[in-house]
């Protein structure tokens, strides 16, 4: 294993991972990393609109919302 991986920088890595704090912040909208989950998440719910169109509609509302907030 240790041919495979750097073991002694990876336990460094882990160890200094382990020492930091943690800060979790609750976003007031969909960020980029989570509209993907979102997007996938409402596929099968059922709408007027195919899953595309709203997807779509949504992106552009988040950008618009972001360009202001800039």
């Amino acid at each position: 294993m240790e041919a495979q991986l750097d073991v002694q920088n990876l336990r460094a890595v882990l160890t200094r991972c382990g020492e930091r704090r943690l800060a979790l912040h609750r976003p007031r909208s969909l960020t980029p990393l989570g509209f993907p989950l979102w997007a996938e998440a409402i596929r099968g719910q059922l709408s007027t609109e195919d899953w595309r169109t709203r997807v779509a509609r949504a992106a552009q509302q988040l950008e618009r919302r972001h360009a202001r907030n800039d």
